[in-house]
């Protein structure tokens, strides 16, 4: 049995699933850009270190980071998620622009005074290019990622105090879909169109070897908007999330056990939703 979340059916064939996406591809499509969403309601949680501006083989980033800065990393691309989403380049680059400036941080995406850790003229928002291993991840690659640039002196002194203590956070994108492809891996020659984007795209998914079962269709996210605000939570859907530092690792076991405990709680999420 082969379950579609987003159809809340099941189908005894791949053809059947790959009709019906079709049927009402119009439907899904509508539906996924009509909603705002915090990514942290979207997929698996797991808790990781700091992101760490380095490789593992100790060699720096391009752009070192300016220490009276923090760098809250709130999304990054390559992602498939539990929504059988799959952020890619260019995503964020739209929004970055039109919002710089115009977004807040906010704790746990609760839009109130004091629940504000830094205010929307004092957030810089931009993305970055950076390899997967820059980030205390073994994944191959590059990601891109949706980047809030803080002033420390601008940060909620509370949390200032948290992020400096080196206390663990991840970050939460408040965002809206607005161009989205579905890929699918259908043998139908009607169905090209569908196959050339699965073909496409289905070796940027960085975390695919996470899955037991490779994914027979996705959404491809093209272009989103950063609605708001993006915001700090104790643990995201995104583990690739959190704030960007240019300190060294002091414990690169750790983050390889996140890893591999994501691995873990995803592979048991897929083949839940696809036995």
């Amino acid at each position: 049995m082969i379950v579609c979340k987003e159809l809340d059916k099941t189908f005894e064939t791949k053809e059947e699933l790959f009709k019906a996406l079709k049927e009402n591809k119009d439907k899904i499509i509508t539906d996924k850009k009509s909603k705002s969403f915090n990514s942290v309601d979207k997929g698996v949680f797991v808790s990781v270190k700091p992101l760490q501006a380095k490789n593992l083989d100790g060699s720096t980033i391009k752009e070192e980071l300016d220490d009276n800065f923090y760098y809250i990393v709130t999304n990054t691309t390559n992602i498939l998620d539990s929504h059988n989403d799959l952020h890619v380049k260019g995503i964020w680059n739209k929004s970055a622009k039109e919002q710089n400036r115009k977004n807040a941080l906010l704790d746990s995406h609760i839009d109130t005074l004091s629940t504000t850790l830094a205010k929307r003229e004092d957030v810089e928002i931009m993305v970055k290019e950076i390899p997967f291993n820059a980030l205390g991840y073994s994944y191959k690659g590059n990601t891109e990622a949706l980047v809030y640039k803080i002033e420390k002196t601008k940060m909620r002194q509370d949390i200032r105090d948290w992020l400096d203590g080196g206390y663990k956070v991840q970050a939460s994108v408040k965002m809206q879909y607005v161009k989205m492809d579905i890929a699918m891996k259908s043998d139908d020659k009607e169905d090209e169109e569908y196959r050339k984007t699965y073909d496409q795209y289905k070796g940027q998914i960085a975390n695919v070897d996470d899955f037991e079962k490779e994914p027979l269709y996705f959404f491809v996210q093209r272009e989103a908007k950063n609605v708001d605000e993006s915001s700090l939570v104790s643990r995201g859907s995104n583990h690739v999330t959190g704030r960007l530092t240019n300190e060294p690792s002091k414990d690169t076991q750790n983050n390889k056990e996140a890893v591999n405990n994501t691995s873990a709680d995803l592979i048991l999420l897929y083949n839940t939703l696809n036995s």
